[in-house]
């Protein structure tokens, strides 16, 4: 059974499209961890104060709250190829000129957050974009694989990323840092040419802006009338809130809290993506030996369960391995995502991760700043971590053990 999965999934590596979005989401993964080392690290150094990394994450959440429905009509519109190259060079140009800045030594913090504005619109784009051009590119069968394998990339660059920008930043100097923050956008974005563009019958017809507003509609009718996939998509912005609300907390656990340095939040931070590569490698043969509703239900509880348990220590040794942990854990959202994007024809795919992508912004706004004005009140930081993990303990025992389904069927043909 082993040698099989393994001969497949480097089978699909050796597809040329698949390829290429395996390194562009490796690359760009890689960027987004060194930029949120650095950019993290500056404002607490800057300002001394928690609301400004709530303030910052919010901003990167903004453009998903009110572009998220325009940008979905997009991604089925046009080339989804063409959106992700332009959005990933945008980035890094982005990126690049906040480091002339930088080295022009301008005072004040604000073109950080303009920065982390104009990122965010451009990680708007690429997300939907890229979730909905996995779906083009792999066959249904093949989209767990497919999905974890991409996971694999972005967790790998999601441990080399922060790891590069806390050791650069703390040994060199935050522009050094961020210009390879943009240099690894830019290779992302290039690496993007190689996918060929699909299929223009795919895309529904424009019409101006009732054209708009019908081919949105259509699209949430797709996710309204099936089930099973209603629920996968509430079980995922559930879980995947977990990505923002947890980058917040961290560096103000490690940074402020325990008072370790830039380095050890880079390694830290680092280690969740270890796991979450080392079971990336192994989930489809897990999800094959113990079965979908198991690997779903017991992953999402465990999961919450070292969320809640995870500030319990300020020790090094326990940080990084209840860290580990979690990003092992945390895999187990790739099996939620890919019965969502299963459930849904490759024509749609753009309009539900929008609104995915808004309601997961929305929902994430109110976590951070909820929590950030509870934090500046002296509300200690693990108080946050032990409502979120008990959260998911009582959603994967309360709602997912009664909708883990069997695969459901495609609204609309499935490729």
């Amino acid at each position: 059974m082993l040698t099989n999965y393994l001969h497949r999934r480097f089978f699909m590596l050796s597809d040329r499209p698949f390829l290429a979005l395996f390194l562009r989401m490796l690359c760009n993964r890689a960027a987004d961890g060194i930029a949120y080392v650095v950019t993290a690290w500056l404002l607490l150094k800057l300002t001394g104060r928690v609301s400004s990394v709530a303030f910052q994450l919010t901003l990167t959440l903004l453009p998903s709250a009110l572009l998220s429905p325009v940008v979905g009509v997009w991604t089925d519109r046009f080339s989804r190829r063409t959106i992700l190259m332009a959005a990933d060079l945008f980035q890094g140009a982005l990126i690049l000129f906040t480091v002339t800045l930088l080295l022009l030594d301008f005072q004040g913090v604000w073109y950080v957050y303009a920065m982390t504005v104009a990122v965010g619109i451009s990680t708007l784009f690429h997300q939907i974009a890229a979730r909905a051009l996995l779906r083009e590119i792999v066959r249904r069968e093949d989209l767990l694989l497919g999905s974890s394998t991409i996971s694999i990339a972005s967790q790998t660059g999601a441990l080399l990323g922060p790891v590069a920008g806390g050791l650069i930043a703390f040994h060199g100097s935050e522009t050094v840092a961020l210009a390879s923050a943009g240099l690894l956008s830019v290779l992302g974005g290039l690496s993007v040419w190689r996918i060929p563009r699909g299929p223009a019958q795919a895309r529904p017809a424009s019409a101006g802006a009732w054209g708009w507003v019908a081919d949105y509609r259509s699209g949430l009718a797709a996710l309204a009338g099936n089930l099973a996939a209603r629920r996968m998509f509430v079980s995922c912005l559930v879980f995947y809130v977990s990505v923002p609300f947890l980058n917040f907390l961290l560096p103000l656990l490690l940074l402020r809290q325990f008072q370790l340095e830039v380095t050890a939040f880079g390694l830290i931070d680092a280690l969740f993506g270890i796991g979450s590569i080392a079971a990336g490698l192994a989930l489809h043969a897990i999800e094959q030996r113990v079965g979908e509703r198991r690997m779903m239900v017991g992953g999402v509880f465990v999961f919450g369960a070292l969320i809640a348990l995870f500030p319990a220590s300020g020790h090094l040794a326990w940080l990084g391995i209840a860290y580990f942990l979690t990003g092992v854990f945390f895999h187990s959202g790739v099996t939620l995502m890919s019965e969502l994007q299963g459930a849904l024809s490759p024509q749609v795919q753009g309009r539900i991760m929008s609104l995915y992508n808004f309601l997961l912004s929305i929902l994430a706004t109110a976590a951070i700043q909820l929590s950030s004005v509870l934090l500046e009140a002296a509300v200690p930081v693990w108080w946050a971590y032990a409502l979120y993990g008990a959260v998911l303990m009582g959603f994967a025992l309360l709602c997912l053990l009664r909708w883990s389904p069997s695969p459901p069927p495609a609204v609309e043909a499935s490729r």
